[in-house]
């Protein structure tokens, strides 16, 4: 569960004033969730080159469990085609 397409995105190369914790550059994906029918906004992560992501690409929601500095670094998105090891 927790797979989606990417719809669109924004790649932002400084962090916003309400959201210093966001290292830039970073990507906000827009994601429509299997099963869905609205989008869902968070961060993209281990997308490579950010010339590659396309609209529609497959990606998969994934979870950090350690210690986090903000809620934000709890869940992201990233490529479907990732492997834990790269």
């Amino acid at each position: 569960h927790g797979q989606g397409t990417l719809v669109t995105w924004s790649i932002l190369h400084s962090a916003a004033v309400m959201a210093p914790f966001l290292a830039p550059p970073y990507v906000l994906a827009y994601v429509k969730l299997a099963g869905a029918d609205t989008l869902f906004a968070h961060v993209l992560r281990n997308f490579g080159d950010a010339t590659r992501l396309y609209h529609g690409m497959p990606v998969k929601a994934v979870f950090d469990d350690g210690p986090v500095t903000h809620p934000i670094h709890l869940l992201a998105f990233e490529p479907a085609h990732m492997t834990d090891e790269g």
